[in-house]
């Protein structure tokens, strides 16, 4: 199989897309959005779409809204308007891009001691079965052709895919960049 241009190796995002430098890094979103807890919480909004998404865990449920950080909604509420348009409402149910698997959430990184990106509400995660925490790239789903548009799309939006941060999670996208 050859490599297609989602598969490349994570670089660093500031080569990637010229927007980054408005996009914190891991170590700067406490100043930016806040300290974990009340401080977090008080700035989440939800955002409400035109269209629905299904619940990954649950695919008879659906939900027209994501709760994220104030300061990084427009992104994502550009971002996912965007990928809708791009790929129509057939597409992106064949796709399961519209399986969303979860945003806020007050934790710390799994197997660590720092807060993780959900809990500063900066993070989001779609169809995680075949896009999970320890899955490279050719195997994760969003490293194939067709997802193509949807990390480019998130990217350009300040959504940056963790699979070209970090080249694995393909579920997970985060409005900040690593260090």
């Amino acid at each position: 199989m050859g490599v297609t241009e989602v598969e490349r190796k994570p670089q660093p995002v500031a080569s990637v897309s010229s927007v980054s430098s408005s996009i914190p890094k891991q170590s700067e979103v406490q100043a930016v959005y806040g300290k974990p807890g009340p401080a977090v919480e008080n700035q989440l909004v939800m955002i409400n779409f035109p269209f629905s998404f299904r619940i990954d865990w649950n695919l008879r449920q659906r939900t027209k809204r994501i709760r994220v950080h104030k300061l990084a909604a427009p992104q994502l509420e550009k971002a996912l308007n965007e990928v809708f348009n791009h790929y129509g409402e057939e597409k992106w149910r064949e796709l399961g891009i519209d399986r969303f698997a979860g945003s806020y959430n007050h934790r710390k990184m799994r197997g660590g001691n720092k807060w993780s990106m959900y809990a500063y509400g900066c993070a989001v995660d779609f169809y995680a079965g075949p896009n999970g925490l320890r899955t490279r790239c050719p195997d994760a789903l969003f490293c194939k052709p067709d997802y193509k548009a949807f990390l480019d799309i998130m990217e350009a939006n300040q959504w940056l895919p963790a699979l070209r941060l970090w080249g694995a999670d393909g579920m997970h996208f985060q409005r900040a960049r690593l260090g």
